[in-house]
């Protein structure tokens, strides 16, 4: 081996300690550096790499080159250089076939991702699976750490490899990887470290890292041919739809830009029930009434398409609908409640027949809307007495007897009033008759209180006249017209009440004391001698005293 694969060689390893994934050998930060700048050589190809005319789609890729490339093995540590290897092929023809669907945020998500683990393949000891000695393979981390920025890259050639068979390339870019390895083992064995080849080879080993990288974008980019390679099934094309919506939805929060993604899944979509259910799932986890019923529709289409899994999806509408339905029976305040509570929980059992909750949940709601109606039967004939009482009411109002009016308008009002507020619209009728009944109340008592108060200025001037008998008898009637008031003192009718009884009983006295001086002056009269004046009478009061 020469010395300059030697240094490379040992950049390799000392990117790798940046280890806040612990399946990312280049660690955090380094993964980004090389994913930035891959990015930069690949546009010199393709200039429009990551990017459209309204979006900048570098940051989703530096996510991926950061999330853990995992996912690529679905979701385990890669064990070995074959998978790795088989995980890369697999992805270029995937991303390749998924470019003609648009190259945005997922695209260039999954484009990360797949840096990621391109640049740990060319990494001595960056895969998981190679990690033979852990404690070997963190010293490594720890020393590429303590010198990763101090690395820049050094392009070796001009123009960008297309990856038609990946075993050859990758073969041909590793070929000094075993003996980079067991050359480092014993640098470390020795004591030597990061001293050893390490010292020269790590800057040389950075540049192959982004190269390897822009080769195989470079090769999900290009147009023109294909290489010989094999377009991916139709199935994994439906599933990276999926996991398109997954990101766009949990990552990216973009409901409008997921339903987007599903008009391309449904032009894909193989018929696979377990794609739409997952797209009915994630629909579902989003958590807004539009993606739920989004979901919903999802579960459905999944129901109708599936073979065995068709129970168990059933199952899965049938609690949706229950909850629904338990949400209406909770509430049932509005008169469509009980019947969407019916529809929803008979839903339930027409996808899960043999569900017992949903049956009992029936039963119940049919009895709950028996109730109900028996309850709004009630309030309707409380409303119709109610409303004759106020009719017997309106007519004593019009024949002038005000007691009786009044008395029959407050049994009309205690009837309005034991109409309860579950049903709205009867609880409304019942509020603005009592309304009415409480404004006709007023208008009688103001009618009591302007008689009262007539009764009072023509006892007035019965007594300026001098016809005393007269007015004692208006200020009289004056307590039998205020009878029919029965607010108490506390009330404003109430108080008028009190002040003009008042002021008849003190204009009784002063009739009743002006009569005895007109009489006691008339005495006086009679037994004065003839020829000598009676005194003068005094004048009259006048008004109200």
């Amino acid at each position: 081996m020469t010395h300059a694969r030697r240094q490379a060689s040992v950049f390799v390893l000392i990117l790798a300690v940046l280890t806040a994934l612990p399946a990312a050998a280049w660690g955090p930060a380094t993964q980004r550096a090389i994913t930035v700048t891959a990015i930069q050589v690949v546009r010199r190809t393709h200039p429009d790499a990551f990017k459209s005319v309204e979006h900048n789609y570098e940051e989703d890729a530096l996510v991926g080159a950061t999330a853990g490339y995992e996912f690529l093995n679905g979701g385990r540590p890669f064990r070995s250089y074959t998978e790795a290897l088989a995980a890369v092929d697999n992805e270029i023809k995937l991303l390749r076939e998924a470019r003609d669907y648009g190259m945005g945020s997922y695209f260039a998500y999954r484009m990360g991702m797949l840096s990621a683990l391109v640049a740990d393949m060319v990494l001595p000891f960056g895969l998981e699976g190679d990690a033979e000695n852990p404690q070997l393979k963190n010293q490594i981390e720890t020393d590429i750490n303590q010198r990763v920025e101090q690395f820049t890259f050094v392009q070796s050639t001009k123009t960008l490899t297309f990856v038609g068979r990946a075993r050859d390339y990758f073969d041909s870019r590793r070929s000094y990887y075993e003996q980079n390895k067991q050359m480092i083992s014993d640098d470390y064995r020795r004591g030597i470290g990061a001293k050893g080849l390490m010292a020269d080879g790590a800057q040389s080993f950075f540049s192959k890292s982004i190269e390897t990288v822009a080769d195989v974008w470079h090769t999900i980019l290009y147009i023109p041919g294909d290489g010989g390679m094999t377009s991916p099934g139709a199935n994994t094309v439906a599933w990276y739809f999926v996991d398109e919506v997954r990101y766009l939805l949990h990552q990216k929060h973009n409901f409008y830009q997921s339903t987007l993604t599903y008009k391309n899944f449904e032009k894909i979509n193989p018929g696979l029930a377990e794609t739409v259910e997952k797209m009915g799932d994630l629909f579902y986890a989003f958590n807004t009434t539009d993606a739920q019923t989004r979901a919903v529709e999802e579960w459905k289409k999944a129901y109708e398409i599936a073979g065995a899994e068709r129970r168990r999806i059933g199952k899965k509408l049938a609690e949706y609908f229950i909850k629904v339905g338990e949400k209406y029976l909770a509430r049932s305040k509005e008169d469509d409640d009980l019947p969407n509570a019916l529809e929803a929980f008979t839903t339930a059992l027409e996808f899960d027949q043999a569900n017992d909750l949903a049956a009992s949940r029936i039963n119940e709601t049919n009895t709950a809307i028996t109730a109900r109606q028996e309850r709004r039967t009630m309030n309707v004939n409380m409303i119709a007495a109610a409303a004759k009482v106020m009719t017997l009411a309106e007519a004593s109002n019009v024949a002038g007897d005000y007691a009786n009016a009044i008395a029959t308008y407050k049994q009309a009002q205690s009837l309005f009033e034991a109409v309860d507020d579950e049903f709205t619209d009867q609880a409304a009728a019942s509020d603005e008759s009592v309304k009415m009944i409480q404004k006709n109340i007023t208008d009688i008592i103001n009618k009591v209180l302007e008689a009262a108060t007539a009764a009072i200025d023509e006892g007035d001037k019965e007594r300026t006249s001098r016809r005393y008998a007269e007015a004692i008898k208006c200020y009289e009637r004056v307590p039998q017209i205020l009878s029919v008031i029965t607010e108490d003192e506390t009330t404003t009718h109430g108080k008028d009440k009190l002040d003009l009884t008042r002021m008849a009983e003190s204009n009784i006295g002063l009739a009743r004391e002006a009569e005895r001086r007109d009489k006691d002056r008339a005495a006086a009269a009679e037994k004065a001698p003839k020829g000598k004046a009676a005194p003068a009478a005094e004048a009259a009061p006048k008004g109200k005293s």
